[in-house]
């Protein structure tokens, strides 16, 4: 769905969770369309979260984790990605992860240790990007470059991978804000259009003249379209009815304009 206001992508946790007095749940804010949310300590201790024990689990895993990474990530901190069941009003802990921030960015670092030990570092944030799917994420990457692989840690390597993935993640902001555009573009152009039958979100609608039928529906990325014949005939007079010409085709209209 079309959001009326493009998103920058910023990490910023306040934003995404409203703060209500301890002890009570923590809903996404009004409008917010993503189910899942990045969160940090603060807003993750106000929580009341259905899976207690898969979070406890979770957090006695993730803990040796945060404590290898400190000494060359002195700012990693846990972040915790929340699922929030609109229908129930109940929240879950999807994953916690080691995470920093670079460039205004959130991104974690993971490990592997299978068929040799590797750490990764990736962006968390395009969660908020809300025109882009994974054809976008690849076309991210193209003409970037990317750093050796992580096999052991340090700060020099940590950057190189915490600067190319802010390449990468600014190429992602703006293929969604062309993305927004394009949408916002073509949805303007239908406003212009006095007989458009708009769905009640006016995220589609359809046009029918003459015989034939356009519709249109507001995707993550971009606009589809469709146009089909509303019926069938084999006469001259169907023919006729559906190839009507425009207005300004019709005989007299360029003579009297001249």
């Amino acid at each position: 769905m079309l959001s009326e206001k493009t998103e920058c992508g910023v990490y910023d946790s306040a934003s995404v969770f409203e703060r209500l007095p301890a002890g009570k749940r923590i809903l996404p804010q009004a409008g917010s369309s993503a189910m899942m949310k990045w969160i940090d300590q603060a807003l993750f201790d106000d929580l009341i979260l259905a899976n207690s024990e898969q979070t406890e689990r979770m957090m006695r895993d993730v803990s040796p984790f945060l404590t290898e990474v400190l000494p060359f990530i002195p700012d990693a901190v846990l972040q915790y990605r929340i699922y929030h069941n609109e229908t129930e009003h109940t929240n879950c802990l999807d994953c916690v992860r080691v995470c920093f921030v670079r460039n205004a960015i959130l991104f974690s670092i993971s490990k592997q240790t299978y068929p040799k030990t590797s750490y990764r570092i990736s962006c968390c944030g395009d969660d908020d990007l809300q025109h882009i799917d994974n054809y976008s994420r690849t076309k991210a990457h193209d003409g970037l470059t990317a750093p050796q692989r992580i096999g052991k840690l340090s700060k020099r390597k940590v950057e190189e991978w915490g600067e190319y993935q802010t390449q990468y993640y600014r190429n992602l902001e703006r293929i969604n804000e062309e993305n927004a555009r394009a949408i916002c573009a073509r949805i303007a152009r239908l406003g212009q259009i006095p007989d458009v039958l708009w769905g009640k979100d006016r995220q589609s609608g359809t046009i029918e003249r003459y015989g034939l039928s356009y519709s249109f529906q507001v995707e993550r990325t971009g606009v589809s379209e469709n146009i089909r014949l509303l019926r069938f005939g084999h006469s001259l007079d169907a023919f006729l009815e559906m190839a009507r010409p425009y207005e300004s085709e019709l005989p007299g209209k360029s003579e009297a304009a001249n």
